[in-house]
């Protein structure tokens, strides 16, 4: 991968510097991260441990929080029961039920002194997530990231 003037790109081949550890240009890792998390999401049950690492955690705090809450509205009384009876049956809840759960989290003290610091775990969980999956690509897969790399970095282009 050494020529004349320095490192290629391994995508687009441009320079790079000798400092750069995995060989992907800076104008080329945003095509790149984005084309991870396309060939990531195309199978469901990689998608669905993806939503259920975030949803998981959020669900405990919701179910612990709660628990012993005696709720005035109609709705928060019928809400509350259905949803951990969902969950613990399923273990999925929809993105409109992840809203308002997030909703109600909001306003509790204890969930405000957590929230950081359980959604910067949940992004580098997620992060680690793709990344592992990616790394074990080989052969026809390994190009197909390849190919929707080059795909995002037209698309950026244009933009």
């Amino acid at each position: 991968m050494e020529c004349l003037e320095g490192r290629r790109c391994i995508i687009c081949n441009a320079i790079i510097s000798d400092n750069n550890p995995d060989g992907i240009g800076s104008s080329c890792r945003i095509a790149f991260n984005k084309a991870k998390y396309v060939l990531f999401m195309e199978d469901k049950d990689r998608r669905n441990s993806y939503y259920k690492l975030r949803t998981e955690p959020i669900m405990f705090y919701f179910e612990t929080m709660f628990k012993d809450t005696k709720f005035r509205s109609n709705f928060r009384k019928q809400f509350y029961p259905s949803l951990i009876k969902q969950w613990h049956e399923k273990k999925f809840i929809s993105n409109k039920q992840l809203s308002i759960v997030l909703g109600m989290l909001d306003n509790k003290r204890e969930w405000i002194e957590k929230v950081e610091k359980l959604e910067e775990y949940i992004k580098v969980k997620q992060r680690e997530m793709v990344n592992d999956y990616t790394d074990s690509l080989e052969g026809s897969e390994r190009d197909r990231l390849r190919e929707l790399t080059n795909k995002m970095r037209k698309s950026l282009k244009e933009e």
